[in-house]
């Protein structure tokens, strides 16, 4: 990419610049799911990890699922 390639793309982002960053994936906090559902009608929240179907069990067995129960890559709400 030469130097003027460059500048013309900064100058095409230019505006871009005071935008807030998110990075894709970013998730807002627990909190703010939270309050919104309150604030929906939801008088109930709870955050539910991730678990294996006794299916799932059966089929693999529990060793195979072990850093999974222990670490749960995430939660679910309910």
């Amino acid at each position: 990419m030469s130097v003027q390639q460059y500048d013309e793309i900064g100058e095409a982002f230019e505006g871009f610049k005071s935008l807030p960053l998110m990075r894709y994936g970013d998730a807002p906090r627990r909190e703010v799911y939270e309050e919104c559902l309150r604030a929906a009608g939801f008088s109930a929240v709870e955050w539910v990890p991730l678990q294996v179907s006794d299916a799932g069990i059966r089929e693999f067995g529990a060793d195979f699922w072990a850093d999974l129960v222990a670490n749960p890559p995430l939660e679910l709400l309910r």
